[in-house]
């Protein structure tokens, strides 16, 4: 037996949706009860109840989160027999994400001041009803961070590769001869290859940590006797590296910030640009739809033959994305009084942003003051 359609909320949504032609109207303004809206008699909500098998009900109303779970108490089923209206969608998928509770991992690293690791370190983000909570489940000046076959694989400086498994419990460790300052890792068949920040090269190792093959972006570092690239993520596709930097040229040191991906040839270790002009760019990824990165400093993500796609007032680190939202990492920006950002105001929060990829919109989650720098992020 087909259903009687009944509206939720009048106004001028419900007027939308008037040739639906419904049985009768629910309101919780108790002055509208009793009333009729086009000649349509409103009722209070309260009759629905335990008459979830004769009514599919529209919600024409903005508190949809509070309606959906008035109409769930009341036996209905969100999206079968209790739905948005269509003029409200947008409305819905606000209310998701402010209705979710979200988990993240995340590394964090250290700014090169730093004395301790007291911010720096591996950390489970979980919300609450009220604040998000910050566990710290590693101690160190942490950078990259991936989900590897048994759980979870990162970068820590002077420890090499850490494994932890599903239950964030430490599992294994590659140590590294050489002082690499890993930042990106990535697998490739039996080895693991990082970016290196001290080498300005990248560096394939066994799982002893012996080192097969090294890759220098050029002959700077031997010239200038230190790093002059700042490179920090990897990401691998096939037997190509894609390795995110401060300086395609290695001039970043004389306020030259000509940022962008290099592409490397694992095989033979042949070197071009994908992209350049970008300002300290971080979190290089490819997926289905192409190739993603940070332009870190001018707070944009770029994506789809990198196009901005999204614009914050962060210093953007850290990148995950599911077929809903993206999610980025943003820092305390260090450097936005020597250059020019091109945006106003310049935020110096840590937090995680959310943002829907439809629609366009986002919230935040705060994090605490002294996890003031996020270098790799991963939705759980």
């Amino acid at each position: 037996m087909k259903k009687s359609i009944v509206l939720f909320g009048c106004g001028h949504v419900a007027e939308k949706h008037l040739n639906l032609v419904p049985a009768f109207i629910v309101d919780n303004n108790p002055d509208l009860i009793g009333t009729q809206f086009h000649d349509i008699e409103i009722k209070s909500p309260s009759i629905l109840a335990g008459n979830a098998d004769d009514y599919e009900v529209i919600v024409c109303t903005t508190s949809v989160s509070e309606v959906k779970s008035q109409l769930e108490s009341y036996g209905f089923t969100w999206g079968q027999n209790a739905k948005v209206a269509l003029l409200l969608s947008e409305r819905m998928e606000m209310a998701d994400l402010e209705d979710t509770a979200f988990r993240f991992l995340l590394s964090s690293g250290l700014p090169s001041s730093a004395e301790t690791f007291s911010g720096g370190g591996i950390y489970l983000i979980e919300e609450s009803d009220n604040f998000p909570n910050a566990t710290k489940l590693y101690e160190g000046n942490t950078h990259g961070l991936i989900r590897h076959e048994e759980g979870y694989a990162f970068s820590s400086q002077g420890e090499g590769i850490i494994f932890l498994n599903e239950s964030f419990e430490l599992t294994n460790k590659i140590s590294l001869h050489s002082a690499l300052r890993p930042h990106g890792i990535r697998q490739y068949g039996d080895l693991w290859v990082l970016a290196s920040s001290y080498h300005d090269s990248i560096v394939g190792v066994d799982k002893n940590g012996n080192e097969i093959f090294e890759y220098p972006f050029s002959k700077k570092r031997s010239d200038y006797l230190s790093a002059q690239h700042h490179c920090n993520d990897l990401f691998i596709v096939g037997d190509y590296a894609y390795v995110s930097m401060f300086s395609i040229t290695g001039n970043y040191k004389r306020n030259s910030f000509d940022g962008g991906i290099l592409e490397i040839d694992l095989r033979n270790g042949e070197m071009q640009t994908l992209i350049d002009g970008l300002t300290m760019p971080h979190s290089v990824t490819c997926d289905e739809q192409g190739y993603k990165v940070l332009d870190s400093f001018k707070g944009t993500l770029l994506a789809d033959n990198f196009q901005v796609k999204a614009t914050l007032p962060g210093f953007v680190r850290g990148y995950d994305a599911d077929s809903k939202y993206y999610y980025l990492g943003e820092s305390k920006n260090r450097n936005f009084s020597r250059l020019n950002p091109g945006r106003t105001p310049v935020s110096i929060d840590s937090r995680i942003t959310i943002i829907n990829k439809d629609f366009g919109f986002s919230r935040s989650i705060p994090l605490p003051k002294k996890v003031s720098e996020i270098h790799s992020l991963i939705k759980l």
